[in-house]
């Protein structure tokens, strides 16, 4: 339509004499209008657009539909006329795709990292062609902002708490990796709405409203890491905070946020936290399962402070008995200098000091707190969890994260099962560096003589040892320490497992 002036002048000129000085923001099209994508000298087309729709007030902001799988108009001038972006796909993008496709190299959310539950792991970038295609969306300081359209689930194709799940999983989704507008393209739908056609509230209104009014105008702050394994996401706005959490399978997690936390679900309904003693210490318990839960009343400087604190290098060179240097890396996100103290709750095999650490920080400083780690003997070798716990500024808090004892050029993995009485323990050995490497490996069980094997494992190679354990029913339940010693080097891996049938 806007390809003949003398068509469609005539027919915006009254709607905006009436509207825009009311209205700032216009989209060309409705949602499923994409006739800009390959549209020749798009940029040029849509400036004479704007010019013509400011003839009639202040100055408006303009965006057009584009599809996922097309590279962003370029703007020759190096400031499009379009404010915005809003990008769709058919079938629509899951949470899973929002988040891989967003998570593009150079993009905001790269330098963040990038992690959505679920399996807690890092989202690499998708070597799939639909993804290859894509570049990123987010916008940049002088660039356009990036929307999306979110249509929910089909309702007579989906099953309630599915419809549920999907909508909240990608609008968080969305809101991590930095869409700036969420935008239900078929509000008043029986299918796909929010409400029905006559305007009555659907069964997805609530779990919207809940979820826009809780992360809605926030700043994403990152991922924290709870005692558990599960990794929530944490929003801040106006000084205060709140985390979004949820699980493939049910788990109660135990971790102190605050006297004036409170957890909401996706219907808005809210409970206080309970609170409970373990190890010594006052924590609060939530629960948490496959749909997504919120944890309102954080303090956003805290929040800030658990986001950033990590180790800088977490890797420990598996040799025991020396004192290796990690460092802390703590940024004060409070608006003011700050004293506070830290004690260390790690695994006693890593030899940190439990004592309390003493640091002061001033307005804005980051701090390298320097920590001695000796390996015992019977350190395990892999991820060991460690947890922070700090006083600063009157606020009580903790961070989970974990150092890892083992270079990566070695891996150790272990299992057991039990076959004809027989309790059978395979260890399996990759090495990932580039020269050959000789181990002693060798596996201790309760009450029987140690077994021991030689293995030799050449470059960029795997290999797999397997002990037999005679009368293995004795055993079921115990745990038993399998040790590889480095012949030739210093380097001892540990890894301990209980046995199973």
């Amino acid at each position: 339509m806007f390809a003949e002036p003398e068509l469609w002048q005539p027919a915006v000129g009254p709607i905006m004499t009436r509207l825009s000085l009311k209205v700032r923001w216009w989209q060309l099209g409705d949602d499923q209008d994409l006739s800009f994508v390959g549209y020749p000298q798009v940029e040029s087309k849509v400036a004479e657009i704007k010019r013509h729709l400011e003839q009639y007030g202040q100055q408006i902001h303009v965006g057009i539909n584009w599809h996922w799988l097309h590279v962003p108009p370029p703007a020759a001038t190096g400031s499009p006329p379009w404010t915005f972006l809003c990008f769709t796909a058919e079938p629509p993008l899951s949470a899973e795709e929002i988040a891989t496709y967003l998570a593009q190299p150079g993009s905001w959310t790269a330098s963040h990292g990038s992690v959505w539950p679920g399996n807690g792991a890092a989202l690499p970038a998708s070597s799939q062609p639909r993804s290859v295609r894509l570049r990123s969306r987010l916008a940049t300081s002088d660039g356009p902002q990036s929307w999306m359209l979110l249509s929910p689930l089909p309702r007579g194709a989906y099953a309630h708490l599915t419809r549920v799940r999907d909508l909240v999983l990608r609008m968080l989704a969305a809101k991590i990796h930095g869409a700036a507008g969420i935008v239900v393209p078929k509000p008043f739908d029986d299918e796909v709405g929010l409400m029905h056609v006559d305007g009555s509230p659907g069964e997805l209104f609530l779990p919207w409203r809940t979820t826009a009014m809780l992360v809605g105008g926030s700043e994403y702050l990152g991922v924290l890491q709870l005692p558990g394994g599960t990794v929530g996401h944490v929003f801040a706005r106006d000084g205060r905070a709140v985390l979004a959490v949820w699980s493939d399978q049910p788990i109660t997690e135990y971790v102190f946020f605050g006297d004036e936390t409170e957890q909401i679900d996706v219907w808005g309904c809210g409970r206080t936290l309970a609170l409970t003693q373990r190890d010594g210490r006052t924590q609060q318990a939530i629960e948490i399962g496959p749909l997504p839960t919120f944890v309102t009343g954080l303090s956003e400087a805290a929040a800030r402070w658990q986001a950033v604190a990590a180790f800088e290098n977490p890797r420990l060179t598996s040799v025991t008995g020396r004192e290796q240097l990690v460092f802390l890396r703590l940024v004060n996100t409070f608006p003011q200098a700050v004293n506070g103290q830290l004690r260390i709750d790690a695994p006693r095999s890593l030899g940190m000091e439990s004592r309390p650490v003493p640091f002061k920080i001033a307005e804005g400083e980051t701090l390298r707190l320097p920590l001695v780690v000796t390996l015992a003997p019977d350190a395990n070798s892999g991820p060991q969890p460690v947890r922070l716990d700090f006083e600063v500024a009157g606020h009580r808090f903790s961070v989970h994260r974990a150092l890892y004892v083992g270079l990566d050029d070695v891996r150790v993995e272990a299992a057991s099962h039990l076959k004809d009485g027989v309790l059978l323990v395979e260890q399996h050995l990759a090495n990932l560096s580039p020269r050959p490497l000789s181990f002693q490996c060798v596996l201790f069980a309760p009450g029987r003589r140690r077994e021991t094997r030689q293995v030799f494992l050449p470059a960029h190679d795997r290999t797999s040892i397997v002990f037999a354990l005679p009368q293995g029913e004795e055993l079921l339940g115990q745990k038993l320490w399998l040790r590889a010693e480095e012949i030739g080097g210093s380097r001892v891996l540990n890894y301990t497992l209980t046995a199973e049938r």
